[in-house]
């Protein structure tokens, strides 16, 4: 999303994680009759709250949707939403951090859903499905690094496109004034020259005025 030619407003990405979150969870509640479980109401709107607050705090918001999945787990014993919440809040750690950080959380949020995948929900040896659970922290950071880095890539050439264009600009600008300076020193040359000529010729006249009329004359006509 954050590569797309257009910015996509936040309050859309949110709108949208949230109305897949709720529509799942109806959609299992449907299926499973869960209307009247409580514990999946608040999971619900935990997970509603984590997505809002995932891009200002993003790292609170993913200690607590790992802390807040593994509470669930334990009441439910079954999956919840909210490990899915961590996800997406490894997601944004991820994009917003360096990468240490980002390594740092995705190995914590994998050693987290191992626990409660081996022990909170008593699942013991992992199977297929569990292990796939355990990659897709992996996913989520390496998702939000490649993100991160890509960002970081083009606002590089972007500064780099930029710095090109303003030395091509004080390049273009640097030549006007060497050219101006050069035009200034040939008047100046040619100014001076000619008030030489007026110099020498008016001393012509001034010495030929009374001896050599035409002459004096001649020299005026030069000034």
């Amino acid at each position: 999303v954050r590569l797309l030619p257009w910015k996509i407003p936040g309050w859309l990405i949110d709108a949208t994680l949230i109305s897949f979150v709720a529509g799942g969870f109806l959609i299992r509640s449907t299926v499973e009759d869960v209307t009247n479980d409580t514990a999946a109401w608040i999971g619900l709107a935990v997970s509603i709250v984590l997505l809002l607050t995932r891009r200002r705090y993003p790292l609170p918001t993913l200690v607590l949707s790992v802390a807040a999945s593994a509470v669930a787990s334990a009441v439910t014993d079954e999956p919840s939403v909210l490990l899915l919440i961590s996800l997406i809040a490894l997601f944004n750690v991820a994009q917003q951090f360096k990468r240490s950080v980002a390594l740092t959380a995705g190995v914590g949020t994998t050693v987290s859903f191992l626990l409660i995948i081996t022990t909170l929900l008593e699942q013991g040896a992992i199977d297929g499905a569990g292990l796939a659970s355990i990659a897709w922290p992996a996913f989520a950071a390496t998702a939000g690094i490649v993100v991160r880095s890509t960002r970081e890539n083009v606002a590089a050439s972007e500064e780099r496109a930029l710095r090109a264009e303003e030395s091509r600009e004080l390049e273009a600008q640097r030549r006007v004034v060497e050219e101006r300076l050069r035009i200034a020193r040939d008047v100046h040359d040619l100014v001076a020259h000619h008030i030489a000529v007026i110099n020498v010729q008016a001393g012509v006249a001034g010495h030929l005025i009374e001896s050599d009329p035409d002459g004096a004359s001649q020299a005026l006509d030069v000034v």
